[in-house]
Formats: structure tokens, C-alpha cells, sequence
């Protein structure tokens, strides 16, 4: 009886260590998983993306943030950034001064709309591209979250080609109403302002093209060629150069500024132009507020075919200085500085739709 009671005994214990052993297996998986769903096994994208994502098909970029939600905008913030090194290299390249006044270095400088029309168009291709995966990682602080982004290079590709060769086709067509409008002085630099302005948002498309395909397509209207034209184009101007409301003891001074302002453009004004470029002054009495002295004035500049008038722009300018002869200067130094680019202005303020 007593073996009998001991040979229960022994198999009762086997019995209970075998459960706890089962129970402790559990518990290992369980805590395993555990671990996996708290985010501890990092995906190979997180640190590489290309290691999913091969570069030869894709372009992708990760994003991280304390919620899912902004690690998704981080993500397409970074692909986008690919396409902004591309815009910016272009920008330095291609926003350059239109002339050079001869030993002082002045610039008149192009807007930078190129950069603006790419940034664009980069964002909106981005719309595009498509979150592809999540992954979560407890930390001691919270919860870090990732995704990551990805756009197909051929996508990209096709959507770029195509905005290129819609705006070699604008670049044609503007570069044809130039042709087409060669007795028009005002008419024929609107256009080739107009297609200087496409053919640099052009060159940074094409730039994007590069970076997505690795080579892009040339040209037919660079935009070198394009400002050489307006260069040649502003030397064979023909202009008289006056000026009109002020005082007789001030004009020669005021057609001074007047005429250097026109020869750092590369025009060559004479008294017997086919055109006449008509200065008009508005200057109002320096006054003073309190300590400080100002200078306001403004001037019309008009382009003439003898009493038609071909364009007109308006442009005001002021200067202050605490002491009344150095608002004077500063006023000086600032119509210098900016009568080229208001000349300039009036030259290509002409649009239409055949041009644009």
C-alpha cells in the first residue's frame, strides 16, 4: 500500500514540473511577442530604405515623429528635399544680373520665380508618391514613430518629361510673338523676358529629370541664349533719352543719372532714336519728421513712338538720414541703384496671352 501511495506521489511531481515547464515556454513567447509589438526588431527600412526600396526603380525617404500622422509628413518633407538640392543649384546658376554697368559691377537682377514654379510643381508630383510602411518603437520616453515614402522613378520620370515639353512649347511660341512683333520694342523683350523666365523654370524641371532619371533633355532655347538675345537687343535699341519735370537748374544732373542708368542696360541713347524714352519726375520737398530727414519722389517712364505711346510703368523711391545733405546722397545712390531695373520694367511690362 505504501508503494503504491509513493508511485502516486512521483507521478503527481512529474506531472506538476512538466506543467511548469509548459507554463514557462509560454510566458517566453508571450514576452517575445511582447517585444515585437512594442517595436524593439527595427525593419531594414528604417536605417536604409534602399535596402527595400531599390534606387533603381524608387526613390524613397523616411520620416520620423512622435506620432504617425506627422512621421508621414516627415517622410514626404524628405523626398521632397531630394528635388530642392536641384532647385537650389539651379537658382545660383540662372538668377543672374540681365547686364553690368562697366567698372562698377551694378546688377540688375531677374525675379526669381523659377524657383517658386518648380517648388510647385515638386509638391504637387509628391502628391504622387505613397506612404508604404509603418513601424512603431517603445522607448523609455514614449513612442517613436516611422514611415517611409516612396514615389516609382518612372512615374516621375514620364510626369517630368511632360511639364518639360509643355513649356518648350511656351518657350516656341513666346520666341515666335518676339518674331512676329519686331517693330514693337515693348512687345518683342515682354516675350523674350517671358521665355527667359520659362526656359530657367525649364532648366530646373530639367535638373529634377537628372536627379529622377539620371540625364535630361537638352534645350532647343537655352536660357543663356535666350538673355544673350536681350542683351544684343537692348545694344540695338534706338532711343532719345529725356527727361521732363524738373527744375532747369536740376536737369542736367537728373539726365546724367538719366543716361548712365540707360548705358548700364547696354543702350545707347541718341537724339535721333526711333523711339523716345521719356523720364518724368515727381519729387516732393525733402521734409522733416522729428530727427530724421525724408525723400520722396517717383518717375514715369514712357516709350514713345513718336505720340503713341508703346508702355508706361510708374515707380516711387525714398530715402531718410538725419542730416539733410546725406538724405540727399542716399537719395542719389538709390535712383542709381534701381533706375536700370525701372527702365528695364518698362521695357518688358507688355503682356498677352500670345506671349505668356
Amino acid at each position: 500500500m505504501k508503494s503504491l501511495q509513493m508511485y502516486l506521489r512521483q507521478q503527481w511531481s512529474v506531472r506538476k514540473q512538466a506543467a511548469m515547464n509548459k507554463s514557462y515556454c509560454i510566458a517566453l513567447v508571450a514576452l517575445a511577442l511582447s517585444a515585437c509589438a512594442g517595436g524593439q526588431q527595427r525593419p531594414d527600412w528604417v536605417d536604409q530604405p534602399s535596402r527595400v526600396y531599390d534606387t533603381a526603380d524608387y526613390m524613397s525617404a523616411v520620416g520620423s515623429a512622435d506620432n504617425r500622422e506627422s512621421a508621414n509628413a516627415a517622410a514626404l518633407a524628405n523626398l521632397a528635399r531630394q528635388f530642392e538640392v536641384a532647385v537650389s543649384d539651379s537658382v545660383e546658376d540662372t538668377a543672374k544680373a540681365i547686364v553690368k554697368q562697366n567698372g562698377q559691377g551694378r546688377t540688375v537682377e531677374n525675379e526669381r520665380t523659377a524657383a517658386r514654379s518648380v517648388t510647385a510643381f515638386a509638391q504637387q508630383e509628391l502628391e504622387g508618391a505613397e506612404i508604404k510602411q509603418h513601424f512603431d518603437q517603445t522607448t523609455p520616453t514614449g513612442t517613436e514613430h516611422f514611415s517611409v515614402a516612396v514615389i516609382e522613378r518612372a512615374v516621375m520620370e514620364r510626369r517630368l518629361r511632360q511639364k518639360i515639353r509643355q513649356l518648350d512649347e511656351t518657350i516656341g511660341a513666346q520666341m515666335a510673338f518676339a518674331r512676329a512683333n519686331s517693330d514693337h520694342p515693348a512687345r518683342v523683350f515682354s516675350a523674350w523676358e517671358s521665355a527667359r523666365q520659362t526656359a530657367m523654370e525649364r532648366a530646373a524641371l530639367n535638373r529634377n529629370l537628372a536627379t529622377v532619371s539620371g540625364r535630361g533633355d537638352r534645350a532647343k532655347h537655352a536660357e543663356s541664349d535666350i538673355l544673350q538675345a536681350i542683351r544684343q537687343g537692348l545694344s540695338r535699341l534706338s532711343v532719345s533719352a529725356e527727361v521732363e519735370g524738373v527744375e532747369s537748374v536740376d536737369r542736367a544732373d537728373w539726365q546724367s543719372m538719366y543716361s548712365g542708368a540707360l548705358q548700364a542696360l547696354g543702350i545707347a541713347p541718341n537724339q535721333q532714336g526711333q523711339y523716345q524714352l521719356i523720364l518724368t519726375v515727381n519729387e516732393a520737398p525733402i521734409e522733416r519728421q522729428q530727427r530724421w530727414f525724408w525723400w520722396r519722389g517717383g518717375v514715369d517712364i514712357t516709350l514713345q513712338s513718336d505720340d503713341a505711346v508703346l508702355a508706361k510703368s510708374s515707380h516711387s523711391f525714398k530715402a531718410s538720414a538725419t542730416e539733410r545733405h546725406v538724405v540727399e546722397q542716399r537719395a542719389r545712390e538709390k535712383l542709381l541703384d534701381q533706375l536700370p531695373q525701372a527702365i528695364y520694367a518698362t521695357l518688358t511690362s507688355v503682356h498677352s496671352e500670345s506671349a505668356n
